[in-house]
Formats: C-alpha cells, structure tokens, sequence
C-alpha cells in the first residue's frame, strides 16, 4: 500500500505540487518567523555582551516607573566615590549613555530614519567597549566619535564636522574617530562618544551618570563584589554583575520585540489555516475521482485499514516534503523581511542567521501533523467504499448541505472574528503583542466563517 501511495502521488503530480505549496507557503512562515527573530536576538545578546568587555559590575539607576519617552534615568555622581573604595574594585568609571540626535552642518539628520541615536562618553581602556577603526578617542570638549555605520552613510571623514542636540541647543564638534562594538550589526543604531564632562553638559546630566562600570580586582569574583557594592550604596540604585545586567537587557528587548514574533506567527497561522482547507479539499476530490479504484483494490481483498493507510501516508509524504522546503524556504523568508525593514529604513540587528533546534522540529511536526489532519476526513471515507463501487459508474456520494446550526455558527465566527480585528485595531490595546494576536485570531476566525458559509454562495456565484 505504501507502494501505492508513493505511484499515486506520482501519477497526480500536479495536483500533489500545488498541495505541498500549500504546505510550504505556511511553514516557510513559521520557519521564517523564528530565524528572523532569533537572530535578532541573538545579535542583541551579542552587542550586550560586547558592550560589558572588560566589566565585571554594573551600578544603574533603579526606575521605579517604567520609562516610556526612552530617557535613561541618572543617579548623582557621588556615588562613584563610595564604589571606589569596596574591598576588591579594581577600577570604576562613571558613564553617560543617553538617546540624543545627530546632524550635519545642513542640519539634515544622520544615521538610519527610524533607529535610536546615543550619546555616549569615553571609558578607561580597560572597561572600554567600543573599538576604533580610524582616528583616535575624544580628547578636548571639541571633539566626537561616531560609530562607522552612520559615518559610512554621512559621507564623513576625519576631521569633519557635525552637530549633536542633547537636553539642550544643538553643539558642533570635530569628528576624530570612528568606532564600532563588535562583530553584530547595530541594526541602524547611531553612538556618539564625547569626553565625560561634555557628555554630561550635552546631556544635561552635570554631576549624575548613567552608569558606573566596575572591572574586579584580579581573583575576586563578580558576584561577591556585587554583594559588597551593594552594601554601600542605597536602593535607588540597581547594581548587577556583567553577566546579569546583559541577559536583563536582552530579555527587555525580547519583551519589546514580542509582538514582531507574534505577527509574523499570526500570518504564519493564517497561511496554514487556509492551506489545511486546500489540502481537504484536494483529497476530498482525490476520494471522489478514485471511488472505482478503491472499490476494486476491496474487491481483491485490500481491507479498510489498508485504505486508510495509503491516503494517509500520501500525506504524510506532502507534509514531509512541504516542511522540509518550507524550513530552507523559511531562512530566505527571513532575508526578504529585514530586507523589507531595511527598505523602509527599519534596521534591524543581525548576525549570523541562527536556525535553532526549535526550529526544526517545529516546522517539520506542524507541517506533517497539519496536513495529515486535514486529509484525515476524506480518507476515513474512502474507507467506506464498498467494493460495489467498482462495478459501478458513479462516485460517492457527497453531502455539501449545510444545516441552519452551521450558518449559525458561521455568523457567530463571523461576528467574533470582526470584533477581534477591530478591537486589535482600534482598542487602544498597549500591549502590542495582544493586539497582533487578536488581529490575528479574528482574521483566522473569518476565513473559518467564510469557508462554512461558501457553499451557500457557489450556486448563485455561478449563476
């Protein structure tokens, strides 16, 4: 029977094509949602990390209320000198890193459109993230670094000039390095980095930081230095081991970034739940075409459970191969939407393209299972065909009358289903993951409405 299965697929090639589409268009989304937002969070692990070489603690300021204009709460610098003199630091600089805003001398604005803009200050060589590629760090209060992307995109040089606005008017200073952190893509993200005391003025941050950073004497461990740092300084302040203060970072930009993964999966969802109906529909008319063949296969004695089995492994060979493509066409799915970004002028942070376990096993176990559910119907009714049937010239009967309970249920679908888009639209929802996901859920629910309904709309469409 196995035999069988593989001889009729093969002899109906087209029409086995066009359902493992199906297959491979909703996998190739779920694949595709995965390695897109698994790189990027693997590329912010990566710039977090860099962005801590050399650190072993971090002092920031406790916010107490969520910030949402993005300002970076500050504490007051006199903090560093109560940090200096625990047991074990062997070196602590206080930092500004504050969002600002870069222009060039026309005042037109530098850097990608839509990614943040920082203005950062020089640290000690040692606790030092950032890492020059040309010139040299700031040395006066007339001086700047920028990082190679923006100065890439600028047209800038060596020795020319551009304007950084901070709290207050906008000030020029003399471009004297250029700097990058890592091996990641920044995603668009612009850093400025002037000398300490600019950075504060510019900001208007005079006698506060954003930040202390702590490199450990050399043997004593972060951790217990953590402790013994926090014992000197008061609770307003947040202070973290290295490692502690990256992997809280990345899981707040996850949190941010949840609702690109929850859309991306809601069209993922969608495309597979109109794909299951294709899929149906095709056995069905598979069924319908092969009700001869089946009755004399009963005839020569197959029985039921053999039946069965041959429909159903001929979709379980689809959903193997739609999988399979779908995850490789997943990966190329994942360059085409930050493509899609970049084009726009989203710029998203990347690496390496990060294909997780996760990945694979999902894809390849919603693609089989998907498919082999929706063919679960029409081959429990070839089960059915007698092996009469092959001494006749008919097909087997089938029943599209749908009863007043299923136009009932497909208006309530219906309703639901709008009501869920609207309400993920224009329900003021501030959670954006929620809201994608009732968009999503109402548009799912729509298609089901609809496809309960149709048969009630073929005859007059034909007509």
């Amino acid at each position: 029977m196995l035999k069988l299965a593989a001889k009729n697929l093969w002899a109906r090639k087209l029409r086995a094509l066009t359902t493992t589409l199906a297959v491979f268009i909703g996998i190739a989304f779920v694949s595709g949602t995965y390695v897109l937002t698994d790189t990027i969070n693997a590329a912010f692990d990566q710039i977090f990390t860099d962005s801590l070489k050399g650190t072993s603690v971090v002092v920031t300021a406790r916010q107490p209320i969520e910030q949402n204009n993005g300002e970076t709460q500050s504490f007051p610098a006199d903090l560093l000198k109560k940090v200096k003199k625990v047991d074990g630091v062997g070196l602590a600089a206080g930092a500004i890193f504050t969002a600002g805003a870069f222009f060039n001398l026309d005042n037109d604005p530098i850097g990608a459109k839509f990614a943040p803009k920082f203005i950062s200050s020089v640290l000690p060589d040692r606790i030092e993230s950032l890492t020059y590629v040309e010139g040299a760090p700031p040395k006066t209060a007339k001086d700047a670094a920028l990082d190679q992307s923006a100065v890439d995109k600028a047209g800038f040089k060596i020795g020319d000039r551009f304007r950084i606005a901070g709290a207050g008017k906008a000030k020029s200073f003399r471009l004297v390095g250029v700097t990058k952190l890592g091996d990641a893509s920044f995603g668009g993200t612009s850093i400025a980095q002037l000398i300490l005391p600019e950075a504060q003025r510019i900001t208007g941050k005079e006698g506060r930081f954003d930040q202390i950073s702590i490199a450990a004497d050399d043997g004593v461990n972060p951790a217990l230095l953590t402790e013994r740092i926090k014992q000197v300084l008061p609770k307003t302040v947040r202070v973290e081991t290295a490692e502690q203060n990256a992997a809280r970072s990345s899981s707040d930009i996850r949190d941010n970034l949840s609702f690109l993964t929850i859309l991306l999966l809601v069209f993922a969802g969608v495309a597979l739940f109109v794909g299951s109906f294709l899929i149906f529909n095709t056995f069905s008319i598979t069924v319908a075409q092969r009700t001869r063949e089946f009755g004399m296969l009963r005839t020569l004695g197959a029985s039921r459970r053999q039946i069965l089995s041959s429909v159903v492994f001929e979709a379980f060979l689809i959903g193997l191969i739609g999988a399979v493509a779908g995850l490789f066409g997943g990966i190329l799915l994942a360059q085409a939407i930050n493509a899609l970004f970049k084009a726009i002028g989203i710029d998203l942070p990347t690496t390496s393209e990060v294909i997780a376990d996760r990945t694979i096993i999902v894809a390849l176990t919603i693609g089989i299972v998907v498919t082999v559910l929706s063919s679960l119907a029409p081959a429990i009714r070839s089960t059915r065909i007698t092996p009469m049937a092959a001494l006749l010239d008919s097909t087997a009967e089938s029943d599209h009358k749908h009863s007043w309970v299923f136009t009932a249920l497909a208006m309530l679908l219906a309703l639901l289903g709008v009501a869920g888009v609207l309400l993920g639209l224009f329900g003021g929802i501030d959670d954006s993951g929620e809201a994608a996901g009732l968009l999503g859920g109402g548009a799912v629910l729509v298609v089901l409405a609809v496809s309960l309904f149709s048969p009630h709309l073929v005859r007059p469409l034909a007509s």
